[in-house]
């Protein structure tokens, strides 16, 4: 795959990303009621007016077309193994390792990430192998 192709699946994976976001853990009824039968067909805040209260949705009021810690774990996976590209299977998952870590540790991650993928960033951090 050439990085122009590559570059444009990670650009692919966030918009679909980020128009999927504001849905997360809502109904298709919900959906459907807030935005008519053909859903969500541009981007939209995850605290939008138009959303009924409930379900509630915590966390901060990310501006439409913000994609999701989803989006950011691929793109530290990719990154992660570019920075060991072509070498042996434990060096590229170290890799991978540090890019998490430094990905859990950035005030960019404020979108929801689960406890189990948090604990996992913070084993690795404390210097526990991948395996």
């Amino acid at each position: 795959m050439e990085r122009a192709q590559a570059q444009g699946v990670v650009l692919g994976l966030a918009i679909g990303d980020a128009l999927g976001f504001p849905a997360e853990f809502r109904t298709r009824e919900a959906i459907i009621e807030t935005f008519g039968p053909a859903g969500l067909t541009d981007m939209v805040g995850i605290h939008d007016p138009r959303w009924p209260r409930r379900p509630l949705i915590l966390g901060p009021s990310h501006p439409p077309g913000t994609y999701t810690d989803d989006t950011q774990m691929s793109i530290a996976l990719a990154q992660g193994l570019l920075d060991a590209l072509d070498q042996p299977l434990d060096a590229q998952l170290d890799a991978v390792g540090r890019r998490f870590v430094t990905w859990s540790d950035s005030p960019q991650n404020n979108r929801a990430p689960g406890s189990t993928c948090m604990e996992g960033c913070a084993r690795l951090a404390e210097g526990m192998p991948w395996r």
